[in-house]
C-alpha cells in the first residue's frame, strides 16, 4: 500500500477515480513506487492495456480504467513511460534524418514500436523493454549502405554486453590461423587467394569492432597488397567490388557467431536486419566475386540454411544453434590458409 502526506493529497494530486489525471501525477507516482521499493508484477495480465494507452489507442473509458490500472501497478506504470520516451525519441530521430534519406511512414514506426514492446511484455524490468524499441528506431529510420548496417549491428551488440562461457569465448575469439591445430594444417593446403584473405580481413574487423583483443594487430597476408605491399589496412578489402562482399561476409559471420553463442536478447528488428544484410552479401557474391565452383556451392548451401532460419521473427535458442553452426562452418571453409 502506498501512503501519500494530507498535503501531496490535496495539492498535488487528483484521485484514482478523476478522469482528468495527468501524466505528471502519474511520473510522481512512478517516483513514489520506486522511493517505498514498490513490489514489481510480473506478467502483469494487462501490460497490454498499457502500452495502448501509451499510444494513445483506448477510447475515454477504457483510457480511465488504465489510468486507475496504472497507479496501482508499477510494471505497468514503467512500462508505460518506457513507450512514451520511446515514441518521443522517435519522433526526435526522425525530425533528423537527411532529405536524402527515404521516409517512413509513422503509422509504420508507431505500428513497429507497439510490436517491439507487445513481445518483450513478459520481461517488465524498467527499461529493458525501451533499449529494445530504441534499437529498433536504429534500424527503421535510418536505412543505409551494407556497411553502414553491418557497423550498427555491431552497435547494438555491443549495447548488449555480452557473456560467454570460458571455452566458449576462447573457441571465437582465437581465429583459424591463430589456432594451434589449424597451424599445423595450413602447411598441407594453402588457401591464400584473394577471396580467402578478405574474409579473413572481415574476421579480424569484426573481433576488433567488438572489442576483442584490439590489442592485436593484423598478419600481413590479411592486407590486399600483400605479399608485394602488405602494410595497406585490412579494411581496404570492403573498398574492392571484387572482394567486398567476402570482406562483409567475414564480418557478418563473427557477429552471428558471436551473438548465437552467447545467447543475447535482440529485438526483433536486429534479425529483420541480419535477413537483409544476408541477402545483400549473398547478392554480392554472386554477382562480383571471382570464385571456384566448389566455393559457390559451399557458400550458397550455408548461406540459404541460415537465410530458412532468419524466416523466424525472433530466432530461439534451436534456431541461434543453426545460425551458429553454419557460420562456424562458413568461417573453417573460407578462412585463410597462409604457410608461414
Amino acid at each position: 500500500m502506498i501512503c501519500f502526506d494530507q498535503a501531496t493529497t490535496k495539492n498535488d494530486m487528483m484521485t484514482k477515480d478523476d478522469f482528468n489525471i495527468s501524466e505528471e501525477t502519474l511520473s510522481l507516482f512512478q517516483q513514489i513506487f520506486m522511493e517505498e521499493e514498490a513490489d514489481i508484477i510480473e506478467n502483469c495480465p494487462f501490460s497490454e492495456k498499457a502500452i495502448a494507452y501509451a499510444l494513445d489507442e483506448l477510447g475515454s473509458r477504457e483510457g480511465q480504467d488504465a489510468r486507475n490500472h496504472l497507479l496501482d501497478c508499477r510494471a505497468c506504470l514503467d512500462l508505460f513511460f518506457d513507450v512514451r520516451m520511446a515514441e518521443t525519441e522517435a519522433r526526435e530521430q526522425e525530425e533528423h534524418i537527411p532529405e536524402s534519406q527515404p521516409s517512413v511512414p509513422w503509422e509504420r514506426i508507431r505500428l513497429r514500436l507497439k510490436n517491439s514492446f507487445l513481445s518483450r511484455k513478459q520481461m517488465l524490468a524498467p527499461g529493458f523493454a525501451m533499449v529494445a524499441a530504441l534499437s529498433l528506431l536504429v534500424f527503421l529510420l535510418w536505412p543505409c549502405s551494407l556497411p553502414d548496417r553491418i557497423h550498427k549491428s555491431y552497435q547494438t551488440v555491443l549495447a548488449q554486453k555480452l557473456s560467454f562461457e570460458n571455452d566458449d569465448l576462447n573457441e571465437i575469439i582465437n581465429l583459424p590461423w591463430e589456432k594451434e591445430a589449424d597451424h599445423l594444417a595450413f602447411g598441407v593446403s594453402n588457401r591464400d587467394a584473394p577471396l580467402y584473405r578478405a574474409f579473413g580481413a572481415g574476421l579480424w574487423a569484426g573481433r576488433r569492432e567488438l572489442g576483442l583483443r584490439t590489442y592485436d594487430a593484423p598478419p600481413d597476408f590479411l592486407s590486399p597488397g600483400w605479399p608485394d605491399s602488405p602494410g595497406t589496412e585490412p579494411d581496404k578489402w570492403s573498398e574492392m567490388p571484387r572482394w567486398s562482399a567476402c570482406f562483409q561476409m567475414g564480418q557478418w559471420c563473427f557477429l552471428m557467431q558471436a551473438v548465437c553463442v552467447s545467447g543475447a536478447e535482440l529485438p526483433d528488428a536486429f534479425w529483420e536486419e541480419q535477413r537483409i544484410i544476408m541477402d545483400e552479401i549473398r547478392k554480392g557474391f554472386e554477382t562480383h566475386t571471382p570464385k571456384t565452383d566448389e566455393d559457390d556451392r559451399f557458400v550458397n548451401d550455408r548461406l540459404a540454411k541460415i537465410r530458412s532460419v532468419l524466416e523466424h521473427p525472433h530466432p530461439g535458442r534451436m534456431e541461434r544453434r543453426i545460425i551458429a553452426e553454419e557460420a562456424e562452418s562458413l568461417i573453417g571453409h573460407l578462412s585463410p590458409r597462409v604457410q608461414g
